[in-house]
């Protein structure tokens, strides 16, 4: 058994390291989002009637029996006849659940689909970019078929088209390809998609665009602007003033695509945070950090996701952020009733506390740690986990009066438990803080009240216990602290106990060897000249 000791701390390097205190994105694989919610914002089916439909269009819902007569619709010279064979495959496709996607492609009538975007007609024109839309909302292989077929430069031009429905609909089926994967994505970006897209996003001849074409041309930027490997800046870049200025906006939907296309290009995987640096710039960092405190959680979690991503950059990209009033809005967050969003403002609070010693005054002045604290004793691993990282980095980088300032406010029980989870990182980081408080503890007087708070709350039979952990690192951390701040009891031992050897007669004997001593009695291993032991 330890009991704590006064001591002179050793000189040890530090297990978590400046590098590792800021944790970039691809490291943690921190997700806000379902698999399931993301597949369902990359990729849209347009069910619904427009208005430039006509409403005195009483032909009702085809099906796949009607297959064969709609394809001498499309192939006919008459126009009507294209008109009505075209918008019967569209409703088609637009069925709700389970659209006939696959027997559609497999009839033929994609190329005839694709001319008819190429005419002169604007209805037969939407019409048909509808349908290749829905086609383009499927599998990836179906998704495929609209692009070995020529689509994606064909609707780059149609966002230029006079007719807004028209754009609308380009806008759309690009946002579907771009949506399903980085491949995908990227041709859309080779064909030239986003500046014209940009341009969607303008009010022309005095005119702002609807609320529903925004909406759309905003979701389709974040499509281009999202995935893994990453788009070429170079590219993706210059939708950022755009960006900007869809900040501005006071609808939620324009808003949430908005943030996440920032969340995306701050994504920063390059050695000086160039990509941050180009976000800070266009002067959006303000307008992401207000809508932290948006009323509404899927404004907020886009919104959040950016702020973590920016202060993962330097000591003065991450001042920025908090310049723009970022730690007062992130202690509500801190109490959300969305797991994801206490997890991820744990996370960006812990890039803060990898910070400069002025961060981390900052953090406390917020008072962000009794929340963090409280997070750390109470709430789901994965959120636990990440305020773990933010107490241990203010250990690390902060001094001795932050230090002393997390005892005060109970840091130390709730971080011992830590010792206790199946995650040997975070063991070593609750090690690596606790370490960091002993330090402190040490240099406070003659005796080292923070050990004491150690002892009393079990701390050294868990540490104990760790040095049998399977972790070489946990084992020899664990060591190193009971042997720097805490002395064996074993020590005392009386050393009388220690069994004596009879080298002559190769005997061990235990006890007291004198008449007046109890005797045990002895072993003799015979003549061998070498004892064996045999345990089983």
């Amino acid at each position: 058994m330890f009991r704590s000791k006064t001591a002179a701390p050793r000189v040890l390097k530090k297990t978590i390291d400046a590098d590792e205190s800021r944790r970039k994105r691809g490291e943690q694989n921190i997700e806000l989002r379902k698999t399931a919610r993301e597949e369902q914002l990359q990729k849209r089916r347009m069910p619904m009637i427009p208005q430039v439909v006509d409403p005195r269009d009483t032909s009702g819902t085809p099906t796949l029996a009607s297959i064969p007569a709609l394809l001498q619709d499309v192939a006919s010279t008459d126009p009507a006849r294209q008109l009505h064979g075209t918008k019967q495959f569209r409703k088609l496709l637009s069925i709700q659940d389970n659209p006939p996607i696959q027997p559609v492609i497999e009839c033929g009538v994609l190329p005839r689909l694709l001319n008819f975007l190429k005419s002169n007609n604007p209805i037969l024109q939407f019409e048909a970019a509808w349908a290749l839309t829905n086609v383009a909302s499927g599998n990836r292989e179906q998704t495929k078929c609209v692009i070995d077929l020529g689509a994606i430069p064909v609707f780059v031009q149609l966002l230029m088209s006079p007719n807004k429905d028209v754009r609308e609909q380009a806008v759309w089926a690009l946002g579907n390809i771009a949506g399903d994967s980085a491949p995908f994505r990227d041709y859309v970006l080779k064909a030239g998609a986003l500046i014209p897209l940009l341009r969607v996003c303008a009010s022309e001849g005095g005119v702002p665009p609807t609320i529903s074409l925004l909406r759309n041309a905003t979701w389709a930027i974040s499509n281009l602007c999202r995935g893994k490997p990453q788009p070429d800046f170079n590219i993706v870049r210059h939708a950022l003033p755009c960006l900007n200025y869809l900040l501005n906006s006071s609808d939620e939907e324009v808003l949430t695509d908005a943030c996440w296309a920032i969340s995306y290009l701050t994504d920063d995987n390059t050695p000086s945070n160039v990509k941050i640096q180009h976000v800070l710039e266009t002067g959006s960092v303000a307008k992401v950090v207000k809508l932290l405190g948006h009323h509404l959680p899927k404004v907020q979690t886009p919104a959040l996701r950016a702020v973590g991503n920016i202060v993962t950059g330097s000591d003065r990209q991450t001042q920025m952020v908090l310049a723009a009033g970022a730690l007062p809005l992130l202690l509500p967050l801190l109490s959300s009733v969305k797991r994801g969003i206490r997890k991820e403002a744990c996370w960006a609070i812990s890039n803060v506390t990898a910070g400069n010693e002025e961060q981390i005054d900052a953090i406390i002045n917020a008072n962000l740690i009794p929340s963090l604290i409280n997070l750390l004793n109470r709430d789901e691993f994965n959120v636990q986990k990440e305020a773990t990282w933010a107490i241990s980095n203010i250990t690390n980088n902060g001094n001795a009066k932050h230090v002393r300032y997390l005892v005060q406010q109970g840091v130390l029980p709730p971080l011992i438990e830590m010792f206790k989870c199946s995650d040997p990182k975070i063991i070593m980081v609750a090690l690596e803080g606790v370490d960091n408080i002993l330090k402190i503890g040490e240099k406070d007087g003659d005796s080292n009240k923070f050990a004491e708070i150690v002892e009393e709350c079990g701390g050294v039979d868990q540490l104990e216990l760790l040095q049998r952990h399977d972790n070489e690192d946990i084992y020899k951390k664990s060591v190193q602290i009971l042997q720097t701040y805490f002395e064996s009891e074993e020590e005392e031992d009386d050393a009388s106990l220690a069994p004596k050897v009879n080298a002559s007669a190769q005997q061990f004997t235990f006890g007291d060897s004198s008449d007046n001593g109890s005797k045990f009695g002895s072993f003799d291993f015979g003549s061998s000249s070498t004892p064996e032991f045999t345990f089983s």
